[in-house]
């Protein structure tokens, strides 16, 4: 097995023999334009086996490689989260890919060796488990039944949950020297969704936000976004976030606003849901005298709906 080393720098002089070279561009997101960094990428070969890495700008070349057929895979990535795009002939003299101004990079999630039952810690849920074990969240929730109550939904999973999770299953595709290939990665973005109220529970709309983003490999660029007219702030965000920062300028004033991710919402109970408003500061009572009416109420005013983005990590509350 041989690992084949790169920088950012591309070797221009292997730019000259695009025929013996096989490159590889991992996108993702709803539009996938967003490149991946730190994806595991394997081309087999009639000889052996060339292990590689996604650069920071999403992309990877085998350089050098031997006659007869080929095969590439993402080896840490199930078969139901990736797929091929296309593919097109590498320009002569083409030194790499280049992400263009503005282009998002988000990191791979960290990568964790196959290990059943998975015992979940603060901060995970149904999405950063599955991208860590290059699942579809829907695989992992599938997998994992007797827990859908428990849980209520993908977007928190109690600490202490024990998951089943499932192998990879490999995949791979033909490749050609001389050729680009383009991929996606579908089990690796998310969307974070949070709206934003003011003190009457009015909407902060339309109001420009720098959204700081931590991530569990690396931290990807700000990000910079308006709120809906409605108050709403969603953006795509790496599967692995850990937490955001959002700034918010509205005329002479800045708000700034932080999240944990995967932290905020207890047991989908009716003791869960006073735990949650009492520490938003909305619940009227002890905990004996809450009532669905009041809960629901207080959702109405205070607390987001569900978009039915799938996959998604809602945020729910106020600051």
């Amino acid at each position: 097995m041989v690992a084949a080393e790169q920088s950012d720098a591309p070797d221009i002089s292997c730019a000259q023999c695009p025929r013996k070279a096989v490159e590889v561009l991992i996108l993702a997101g709803e539009k996938v334009d967003t490149l991946i960094a730190d994806v595991d990428v394997v081309l087999r070969t009639a000889t052996g086996v060339i292990e590689g890495k996604t650069l920071p700008s999403g992309y990877f070349r085998f350089d050098d490689v031997p006659e007869g057929p080929l095969l590439l895979t993402l080896p840490n990535n199930d078969s139901d989260s990736w797929a091929r795009i296309d593919s097109s002939a590498i320009p002569p003299g083409a030194p790499g890919v280049v992400p263009e101004p503005g282009q998002r990079v988000f990191p791979n999630a960290p990568v964790v060796a196959h290990k059943t039952p998975y015992v979940a810690v603060a901060g995970d849920c149904i999405v950063s488990i599955a991208a860590s074990f290059g699942l579809m969240p829907g695989t992992l929730w599938a997998a994992n039944e007797l827990i859908q109550a428990t849980c209520g939904d993908k977007a928190t999973v109690p600490v202490g949950t024990s998951l089943t999770i499932p192998a990879v299953r490999l995949s791979t595709i033909d490749v050609e020297p001389g050729n680009r290939y383009r991929l996606r990665l579908d089990n690796v973005i998310t969307q974070l969704s949070v709206r934003f109220l003011d003190e009457k529970g009015n909407a902060r709309g339309d109001k420009p936000c720098r959204v700081a983003i931590k991530a569990a490999s690396a931290n990807p660029a700000d990000q910079a976004v308006n709120t809906t007219a409605d108050g709403w702030l969603k953006l795509e965000v790496p599967a692995c976030i850990t937490s955001a920062t959002v700034t918010m300028t509205d005329g002479k004033v800045s708000r700034i606003y932080e999240f944990s991710m995967g932290y905020v919402r207890p047991l989908p109970t009716l003791a869960g849901k006073a735990d949650r408003l009492r520490s938003l500061g909305f619940y009227p009572g002890a905990p004996k005298n809450a009532t669905e009416a009041t809960v629901a109420t207080a959702r109405e005013r205070h607390i987001v709906a569900y978009p039915g983005i799938e996959p998604e990590v809602v945020y729910e509350g106020r600051k």
